[in-house]
């Protein structure tokens, strides 16, 4: 099988195992068929030529380049061994491009003139090898580190680095928590490290404090992100979510009681993206616009409204007697509040203020029973794109922890124990 080699046993890391199909590339495919290498490879050692392959892998993959011309990379061959001491000054750029073109299958031309490597992860760990060998791990994380397509790059990083990865989970750490960076970034962040201190749930904190925040933002209190109209807040949801279940994986199969439940219907969608909108405008806007944008979308039924997050504070109730992840929550006096206001629903025909009122209502009930501050519930594109962005460093360094080689457990706790906090509000 490819890649088991004699041993037949896949290596235990990620890292570990591109390594061994790399060799199996450069070696031991050639040797198998028969062929011979010729002239062109005399003095050009295997390392050498792992060198050159990291260069041209780091290089266009840093300008998002995956396919490259012939000329590109005979060029790059030829910038290469005019630059290296050691390597042979004889070797004609043509013939290696075709040597590892037609005998080792590193790269493969897949049109007319265009060349990409065989396999994009083959790029991706040469990529993480020439950033390992020139100790561009800062500008690694400065450069990258939010960016998705980098995600493999950074976990192959972490499995080559072997006793020096605390380097990298350092970086990560650094660059993720300078996204909180506003007051009600910190003051979530802070709500949700004293609602659950010392909660009976037995998870770890880091991943208490990440649902607490999920709860918070998500309006509709259903961890289905899906359903969420504004697709920045989704993001940062579905990336709580992953932050959480990586700290703690006891907590992933207890969240599929969130997942359970009940979808909302097209109707319902509807009337949360109204109440949203509205709740988005009563925060935001001054007094001439809501006249001008609310009538039309507080025009809803609100017995349908209320009874919606009378069934979601029921639905919720019994999630968190499961999880206990807060310290104290007063649910049934919270389920009453929200009940008590059926007998006070507000007409379509009324005027806006008192529409708005009965909103705040709800708001304020849902506030003051998880104990959070009502502005919490509206932030900006930025702010959520920001939060997005710290919950998927934290998660990708949890992941780069997993994809190591060693890592100092004592480092570890310190790193884990900062996660989803805040030094000062």
């Amino acid at each position: 099988m490819f890649g088991l080699g004699r041993s037949q046993r896949f290596p235990a890391f990620r890292a570990q195992l591109y390594d061994k199909a790399l060799r199996i590339l450069l070696e031991e495919w050639a040797a198998d068929k028969g062929i011979m290498q010729g002239d062109i490879y005399d003095g050009l050692s295997t390392e050498l030529e792992e060198v050159l392959l990291a260069e041209i892998a780091c290089t266009h993959f840093v300008k998002d380049q995956l396919f490259f011309t012939r000329r590109e990379l005979v060029d790059a061959i030829k910038t290469f061994l005019a630059n290296t001491l050691d390597a042979p000054q004889h070797l004609d750029g043509e013939k290696v491009l075709d040597t590892i073109t037609i005998q080792q299958g590193i790269f493969v031309e897949r049109a007319e003139d265009a060349y990409t490597f065989s396999h994009l992860t083959l790029q991706e760990y040469l990529t993480a090898q020439y950033i390992v060998d020139h100790q561009q791990i800062q500008q690694l994380v400065t450069n990258h580190l939010f960016d998705q397509r980098w995600r493999e790059v950074f976990l192959l990083v972490s499995g080559l680095m072997r006793g020096s990865v605390e380097i990298l989970l350092a970086e990560i750490e650094k660059a993720a928590r300078e996204k909180i960076n506003t007051q009600k970034l910190r003051g979530l962040i802070f709500w949700a490290e004293q609602i659950t201190k010392d909660s009976a749930g037995m998870y770890k904190s880091a991943a208490k404090r990440t649902i607490a925040i999920h709860i918070a933002l998500n309006r509709k209190l259903n961890l289905n992100p899906i359903q969420t109209y504004d697709l920045n807040l989704n993001q940062t949801l579905i990336f709580a979510i992953n932050l959480s279940c990586s700290i703690d994986s006891n907590l992933d199969k207890d969240l599929n009681l969130f997942k359970a439940l009940k979808r909302s219907n097209g109707s319902i969608m509807k009337l949360d993206r109204n109440v949203d909108c509205a709740i988005d405008i009563v925060r935001t806007s001054g007094e001439e616009q809501r006249s001008k944008e609310l009538d039309s979308l507080l025009s809803i039924d609100y017995e349908e409204a209320l009874n919606i997050h009378v069934n979601r504070a029921l639905e919720l109730q019994i999630v968190l007697e499961k999880l206990k992840i807060f310290r104290s929550l007063e649910f049934t006096d919270f389920i009453k509040k929200l009940q008590a206001l059926e007998s006070n629903l507000p007409r379509q025909d009324q005027p806006v203020k008192i529409r708005v009122d009965f909103i705040e209502t709800i708001i304020g009930i849902w506030c003051k029973t998880f104990q959070l501050d009502p502005d919490y519930w509206i932030f900006s594109q930025s702010e959520q794109s920001a939060l997005g962005s710290y919950f998927y460093a934290n998660e990708l360094m949890v992941k780069c922890k997993e994809s190591a080689v060693r890592v100092s457990p004592r480092i570890w706790k310190e790193l884990e124990a900062q996660m989803v906090t805040v030094k000062e509000v």
